[in-house]
């Protein structure tokens, strides 16, 4: 039984960037159901039309492929995925380092044993995400230099 939704042209417009990174993110997790996740950013794209957005898809040469997202949108879309793909790696990368650095904190040899506690460890750690944070906010992720670590028995 077909159901039936009301949808304004902007709200059509979220719908076909959720469809297309939607279908994007499926494809890469999961390809071998991406034939069935077509289908429905084909359906969706054929209706685009309707709502004044005949602009945002185009029809593959082969009708029978249905249509796909125009260039405009396609950019936009990689914009978002190329963002959200930064945000991430930011985060991942923030967060290791924070936890490699307040691990070697708290190993100092000057340290004594009755200084160390999981607490403390986990405060430190986001006292690092802070100051990581902020770092990269100032500075930005290309300020990175990657350092080749020597080898000991080399030395």
């Amino acid at each position: 039984m077909m159901k039936s939704l009301k949808f304004t042209k902007a709200q059509y417009e979220k719908l076909i960037m959720l469809v297309s990174l939607g279908e994007r993110m499926l494809n890469e997790l999961i390809p071998e159901e991406a034939p069935k996740d077509r289908a429905l950013s084909k359906y969706i794209y054929a209706h685009a039309n309707k709502f004044g957005l005949a602009d945002w898809v185009e029809q593959y040469n082969d009708p029978s492929m249905g249509h796909m997202l125009s260039l405009d949108p396609e950019v936009e879309c990689v914009g978002i995925i190329e963002d959200y793909n930064e945000m991430i790696f930011r985060e991942y990368l923030i967060d290791n380092m924070a936890w490699r650095d307040a691990y070697a904190y708290f190993m100092d040899p000057l340290m004594s044993p009755g200084e160390y506690s999981g607490t403390l460890l986990v405060d430190k750690h986001w006292e690092l995400i802070d100051e990581y944070n902020d770092l990269f906010d100032r500075q930005g992720l290309e300020s990175l230099q990657f350092v080749e670590k020597l080898d000991p028995q080399l030395n």
